[in-house]
């Protein structure tokens, strides 16, 4: 009886780690998008950049522009810095010098491990200060720009970088751990939700991070920078609660949370809506950044 107990408990311990390893490579890890777009398939003139970061070569595009403006772009996860292109479009009347950038473990950039924003903000940093320093700028005269994975980066940049002149933070999660936890329900049931735990300790052991500091809802609490919060109602993917979420965590912040409707997948209002998302990214800059055109 005792070798059967002790023999249940070695394979049930042997289950839970071999279920965690198994969504910890789900999470964190993910095959690379190439990039697939010729130079001459590009709707601007690039020139390739790269800083390192934590030993990582991080790579990316900045496009020279005419009007003493910047902005950052950050793609969503399992994409590249092509991505960002379609959120160039409601700001290409701005005239700014942009940096489009691979996250790590993503596109080109060097990494193996995903990390939702929580070292990815730190690449965000350094990619800020290349921006500001080949388009002599100051941080009052650069937004940020993020899709999904780069919004909640975006998001938890904040914190360092309370001079810049806005945020778009498009389709964002509050937490890594929230959305992990409601993808896993969504794609493999309510069952495998007890492995959440130990998938985040493998997690948080492998890329050496803290999952709970990957946390937009957290990063935006005392937030004086201008923040436009966009989210579909009917996202499938990272529900609009998300947003809303993001937004009570600062109720008296300089911010906007924009619903969208008509979309059933994620983070494609940008596509779809294009009027309409250039339209509210206008007026937000006008409202809330005025000086931002120059």
């Amino acid at each position: 009886m005792r070798r059967f107990l002790v023999l249940s408990i070695v394979v049930l311990v042997a289950a839970l780690f071999g279920g965690s390893w198994y969504f910890s490579n789900e999470l964190i890890t993910q095959e690379r998008e190439p990039l697939a777009l010729r130079a001459d398939e590009l709707p601007f003139e690039v020139q390739d950049v790269e800083v390192v970061s934590d030993g990582l070569t991080i790579r990316g595009w900045y496009v020279e522009g005419e009007a003493d403006c910047g902005l950052l772009f950050m793609h969503g996860r399992g994409a590249n810095r092509e991505q960002s292109i379609d959120w160039t479009v409601p700001f290409e009347d701005f005239g700014c010098h942009m940096v489009l950038f691979d996250h790590r473990a993503m596109g080109e950039s060097d990494g193996e491990f995903h990390t939702f924003g929580a070292l990815e903000r730190d690449d965000g940093a350094l990619m800020l200060e290349l921006l500001l320093r080949r388009a002599e700028l100051e941080p009052g005269q650069v937004g940020l720009v993020g899709a999904s994975y780069g919004a909640a980066t975006a998001l938890q940049m904040l914190p360092e970088h309370q001079d810049l002149a806005f945020v778009l933070a498009d389709s964002a999660y509050a937490s890594m751990y929230d959305v992990a936890s409601y993808q896993a329900e969504v794609q493999f049931g309510e069952a495998v939700t007890y492995l959440v735990p130990t998938t985040a300790l493998l997690s948080e052991l492998r890329a050496g991070f803290d999952v709970q500091d990957a946390s937009p809802e957290e990063s935006i609490v005392g937030n004086d920078v201008p923040v436009l919060l966009m989210h579909d109602v009917e996202d499938p993917y990272t529900p609009f609660e998300h947003s809303e979420r993001i937004a009570a965590a600062d109720p008296d912040g300089p911010l906007e949370l924009v619903p969208f409707s008509g979309d059933s997948d994620h983070h494609q209002m940008v596509r779809t809506q294009t009027a309409r998302y250039k339209a509210i990214v206008s007026a937000f800059v006008n409202d809330y950044a005025p000086g931002f055109r120059g």
